[in-house]
Order: C-alpha cells, then structure tokens, then sequence
C-alpha cells in the first residue's frame, strides 16, 4: 500500500523525538516501512527520519509561529494565511503522489480542507483538545463526496470532540516490537469509537 503521512508543519521532525505528534509519526512511518507499505512522510523543511523518505513541503516551521496551536486562543490572520499556504503547498505535492491513503496529523484546518484534492481515503488524527474552527471544518468535511475519517488518540479527547463532530475511531496505538516492526497489527491500528 502507497501511504502519504501529512506532518504539523510547525516544526521539522528529526530523530531523536522524546514525545507527542513527532513520535507518534516516527514509529508509525518506520512502523508501516517494516510492515511493507511505501510510505511517505511530508514534514517541514529540515526534517529527517533514518530509513523514511521524508518530502520536504519547502515549508520553513520560522514561517508558521503565528500558527501555533494554543487552546482557547483564536488564530492570527496573519497564522491563519500562513498555514493556508503552508498546506496549500503539502497538498499540492501529496495530490500528485498517486496514494493509496492520506494520514494526516497536523491542527490546521488547511491540514484538512487539503484531502478534497486527492482521490484516495483520507484519515485526520485528532491530536489536541477541541477547537472550534476545526470542529467546524470536519463538520463540513463530513459532507463531501469522500469525507475524511475522524480517529482520536484517547478515550477522553473523542468525548471531548464527539460533542461537536463525529468521531470515526478511537486509535489504540500499533503494538511495535523494539526492533520497529509490528508485533500484531492484525491490519488495524484504530478500534471503531462507540
């Protein structure tokens, strides 16, 4: 399976990554590489991760501070029109990429609205607590003619999100060995939410 994973582009990934969004994506790009699949990981400029092919977006993280997630607080416009074209930019090069599947992880709505563009399934993680212009977006999305699939990563931020848009899956984690491989993936990595 051909596999493009869309990064948060406010930062590059690069090896060591102690925690949160850039780990999670780390062992799941390396993860999926051992399982098999052709995977590519779009990531901001700077990026690396030994043994993935990382697609540079030529998108500079400098560029996107205005952008950073912050609960509770609005977006900049000026954050706003930087990550449109950040992701604008991403979308552009993952639409011409002929995927299988769309994963994306990032928290922009751009990050979403960005998955009309491609034929193939697109899956969004939810990875921060709930925001209202994302909430919007995926309540749109869920319109299209091939919606996004909604997964969250934890039983309290699908009840926290449920409340506003649907949430497809609940992602329970891959069980990787030490050595970066799956143990037993069983070919799922989410349990559908209830």
């Amino acid at each position: 399976m051909r596999i493009a994973l869309l990064a948060p582009l406010v930062t590059a990934i690069r090896e060591p990554q102690a925690h949160g969004v850039a780990a999670l994506l780390v062992d799941l790009a390396t993860g999926l590489q051992a399982a098999g699949h052709d995977v590519d990981l779009f990531a901001a400029s700077g990026s690396l991760v030994p043994g993935v092919r990382v697609v540079d977006t030529g998108v500079r993280p400098e560029d996107l501070t205005e952008s950073w997630f912050r609960p509770c607080e609005p977006r900049s416009p000026a954050g706003v029109a930087a990550a449109a074209r950040a992701f604008d930019r991403a979308w552009d090069l993952i639409a011409g990429g002929n995927y299988d599947v769309v994963h994306g992880h990032a928290f922009d709505v751009p990050a979403i609205e960005g998955g009309r563009r491609v034929g193939c399934p697109v899956v969004h993680t939810l990875h921060v607590p709930y925001d209202p212009a994302v909430a919007a977006c995926l309540r749109a999305a869920a319109g299209w003619k091939r919606p996004p699939l909604v997964v969250a990563i934890s039983e309290s931020q699908r009840a926290g999100w449920a409340e506003h848009v649907r949430v497809d899956a609940l992602g329970r984690g891959c069980p990787w060995s030490g050595s970066g491989g799956p143990r037993s993936m069983g070919g799922r990595c989410c349990s559908p939410a209830g």
